[in-house]
């Protein structure tokens, strides 16, 4: 009888076990992206910056943060007139679920006082 339930118990606490690692990893990827993005965009939005700036601001967030949290990550980043856009997307380790952020901030700009 002991044997019996042992065999069912087992594996569904494992199975269980293993659904929240990979919930639990992919949560903190989400958190490392999105992090990296909100960050990239803001310093992609600063007086004189350009997308670029963004781009390896993100990317230094992302590697500092996430480590290898993020598999296969890509960072791109756009400026307009008047926005500066930062996405940063890859996958969870282990199971690979997608994960992905992308952040937009308003343009600083010089305005003489008046």
């Amino acid at each position: 009888m002991v044997v019996e339930s042992l065999t069912f118990v087992l594996p569904m606490a494992a199975v269980t076990f293993f659904a929240l690692l990979q919930f639990a990893l992919w949560g903190l990827a989400l958190l490392g992206a999105r992090d990296a993005a909100d960050g990239g965009a803001c310093d992609a939005a600063a007086y004189g910056a350009t997308a670029r700036d963004g781009q390896t601001s993100a990317t230094t967030r992302l590697d500092n943060i996430a480590g290898q949290l993020l598999r296969d990550p890509r960072v791109t980043a756009a400026r307009d007139a008047t926005t500066a856009q930062v996405t940063v997307s890859g996958d969870s380790p282990l199971i690979h679920l997608p994960v992905g952020w992308t952040a937009v901030c308003p343009l600083e700009r010089f305005t003489p006082g008046g």
